[in-house]
């Protein structure tokens, strides 16, 4: 998979998707991470399907995740894998687009581009990864160990 981790090198935005930002986003992608967590992921497993996701995509549209492209495919990628996995999911794209300050169009505009860039295979994640292989591509691109994660998404869950 080629999300083994964040590029933190300036010139990695060495191409334009409707991801990319003009600039860093000042927020880490772990503070980022942790909003969305609170506010819309809640799950473990949705978290792995995101970021499996989020390597799948960048696998096949064979791009570099990098500062300036990781927190809009992260958000993508958690809005995906929540309608898919999550039969509870009860939140309407405005409302997220609200939580995180972009337009709703941009982000429907995103899901609509991710699930093309997954060829909509978001139902194949068994079959394609072990649970291992995911566990190392969350430590790598949070920085944090994965059962450090899971202990941080139990507390944010008791806030």
């Amino acid at each position: 998979l080629i999300l083994e981790m964040v590029s933190e090198d300036n010139s990695a935005m060495d191409s334009q998707t409707i991801y990319n930002s003009i600039w860093k986003p000042k927020i880490s992608i772990r503070m980022y991470a942790d909003t969305l967590y609170k506010h819309i992921l809640n799950s473990d497993d949705i978290f792995i399907f995101t970021l499996y996701y989020i390597a799948m995509y960048a696998d096949n549209m064979n791009i570099q995740v990098n500062q300036f492209n990781v927190h809009r495919l992260f958000l993508t990628a958690t809005v995906v894998a929540h309608k898919f996995w999550d039969d509870n999911y009860c939140y309407e794209n405005i409302h997220i687009a609200e939580i995180v300050g972009i337009k709703v169009e941009e982000l429907n505009a995103m899901e609509r581009d991710f699930l093309r860039g997954i060829d909509w295979q978001l139902y194949k994640l068994q079959e394609r990864v072990s649970d291992d292989e995911i566990i190392r591509i969350a430590e790598r691109v949070t920085g944090v160990n994965y059962d450090t994660l899971v202990i941080m998404s139990k507390k944010n869950r008791h806030v």
